[in-house]
């Protein structure tokens, strides 16, 4: 067995980002760009009103008070959003403006329209306007020429409306994935499956994997219910290899008679890298690859299934899609209570993470099971726990957890 720490740094090390392709902005969300953005122009192009009200001059409005209110002239055309601003507007003149229309020379600044007095044709200002007062510059949000995407950012909402006003119809981004999923077990039924014999249990690894991918807008290629039956294995994994850039088993990887997986792999041409983690819970995690076909084995039981997904797929995932920190996010927190160590293997334990008056605090559920699935409702993060002998680990001590992808801030 390896090391937890290693067998994520030789997941990373093999997994290479997939190849670009171009996009439609509706179809970006969630990929990564594989160059840096530039502005094709500055944004706003042009400077223009925030708000309805009174294009005039700041300088103009020195020294007006109620009892002396400064006197514009109002030039008769108004400035609409999408309209010409027209000529230059007299120092003693102001002109009525809409919101997102453009300035027009000789003004600085616009007038509400709530605060404003007319009288007679004219606009009376009853005190000194603040030049700038409502109005958007030109090239205020960035310049053209600017980084406004920097490569290996993850499309979201606000960065492809950015896109969007900047003009762009498509962005370069990383292709995702292929993703197989092969569910092994003589015991497996998919979910709703009808007439359920005593013996068997309904899937929950392929419904979990199918919902995590979600999260990069990635639909299987292939979901496969196989027996344990080693040419219906053998059967099953030539399908998804040839379907797939990553392809994730769940069970049969361990060292039962009927787990057939490493050798169907193995028979298949595949490359072992390792199996074996010293890690509780998915000690028996297998990875490997065939043809630049990543296989990752997870253990069949399904909470060994998620705690595999979060700190090993997830991060293959991440290389894969470009993302430049593969690695599970990391926070340190405050164990609540005492956790006991085990000497040779890390601990995932599933936990709940407190803002306290010392900071972060967590706390280790009691339901550890690798069969248990409740827990993950209740919890929201891994804590992570160093082998080593001796006394547990103290309240109070300072821990890693891992943020579960899921959790809500």
């Amino acid at each position: 067995m390896i090391p937890a720490a290693k067998a994520l740094r030789l997941i990373l090390a093999r997994t290479r980002p997939m190849p670009s392709m171009l996009v439609r902005l509706p179809e970006a969300d969630g990929r990564i760009t594989i160059r840096d953005v530039r502005a094709p122009f500055a944004l706003p192009r042009f400077t223009a009103s925030s708000m309805d009200g009174y294009a005039l001059s700041s300088r103009a409005t020195k020294g007006a008070t109620r009892a002396r209110p400064v006197r514009l002239r109002l030039r008769q055309r108004a400035i609409f959003a999408g309209s010409n601003p027209g000529p230059r507007v007299a120092p003693d003149a102001a002109v009525r403006i809409m919101t997102g229309a453009p300035l027009p020379t000789g003004v600085d600044a616009v007038l509400p329209q709530e605060e404003a007095r007319l009288e007679g044709g004219a606009l009376l200002v009853t005190r000194p306007v603040r030049a700038g007062r409502n109005v958007r510059r030109a090239a205020e949000d960035c310049r053209r020429g600017d980084v406004v995407v920097p490569k290996g950012t993850r499309l979201q909402p606000g960065a492809i409306a950015l896109l969007s006003i900047l003009g762009l119809r498509r962005v370069e981004v990383r292709r995702a994935p292929r993703v197989a999923i092969v569910v092994t077990g003589s015991e497996v039924r998919p979910p709703g499956a009808r007439a359920l014999p005593d013996y068997a249990v309904h899937d929950a690894s392929a419904a979990f994997l199918t919902s995590a991918l979600k999260e990069w807008l990635i639909a299987p290629s292939c979901v496969i219910y196989v027996r344990d039956r080693d040419a219906e294995i053998r059967a099953a994994l030539t399908r998804a290899l040839a379907r797939a850039d990553l392809v994730i088993v769940t069970g049969g990887v361990s060292v039962g008679e009927r787990d057939l997986v490493r050798p169907a792999l193995a028979s298949l041409g595949a490359r072992t890298i390792f199996w074996g983690v010293a890690q509780k819970p998915g000690k028996p995690l297998y990875f490997g690859e065939r043809r630049g076909v990543k296989v990752l084995g997870l253990p069949g039981n399904p909470a060994s299934t998620v705690v595999c997904y979060c700190e090993y797929v997830r991060p293959a995932l991440r290389a894969m899609l470009g993302e430049p920190r593969s690695a599970p996010e990391a926070w340190t927190a405050r164990l609540a209570a005492p956790v006991a160590r085990i000497e040779s293997k890390t601990q995932f334990l599933r936990g709940r993470m407190e803002e306290s008056e010392r900071g972060w605090q967590v706390s280790v559920d009691r339901r550890q099971g690798s069969n248990l699935l409740r827990s993950f409702l209740g919890n929201d993060c891994l804590v992570v726990v160093p082998p080593g002998s001796g006394p547990p680990l103290a309240a109070g001590s300072r821990v890693r957890v891992h943020p579960l992808p899921w959790r809500r801030a």
